[in-house]
């Protein structure tokens, strides 16, 4: 049986993005994946009906959702914190977008931790 990693490939670069497209929320990737039809409806037409799980789940969200907290600059983060250090607990931020123009894509995460130089999504 053939191994799934041994599949063939074509490397493809996305084209670029024009200034007047909008990025598209990584989570469109996801409906396309699980219905083109309902991402369409979503994101083209702008059609959305609330249920009960949709709505408790806006709910959940509400605390991430408002933001805070503060990522470190890039440059700013600091390399060689003693382990221990008051400065080296982990700090939150919540409500963090991500974008990337190469993909084309934007995403919010509700929540992530900084330690140090690491920033993790927390799940």
């Amino acid at each position: 049986m053939p191994r799934r990693d041994s599949q063939l490939r074509l490397p493809l670069p996305a084209p670029p993005r024009a200034e007047d497209q909008p990025l598209v929320p990584v989570r469109m990737v996801n409906e396309w994946i699980y219905c083109p039809r309902l991402a369409y409806l979503m994101w083209v037409e702008g059609e959305w009906a609330e249920t009960a799980d949709t709505s408790a789940g806006k709910r959940a969200h509400a605390r991430a959702d408002a933001g805070g907290g503060s990522l470190p600059a890039a440059d700013e983060a600091d390399e060689t914190t003693d382990e221990g250090a008051e400065e080296d607990l982990a700090r939150k931020a919540r409500a963090v977008t991500l974008s990337s123009d190469r993909l084309g894509l934007i995403a919010r995460i509700d929540v992530v931790e900084v330690e140090g130089r690491r920033v993790i999504p927390v799940v």
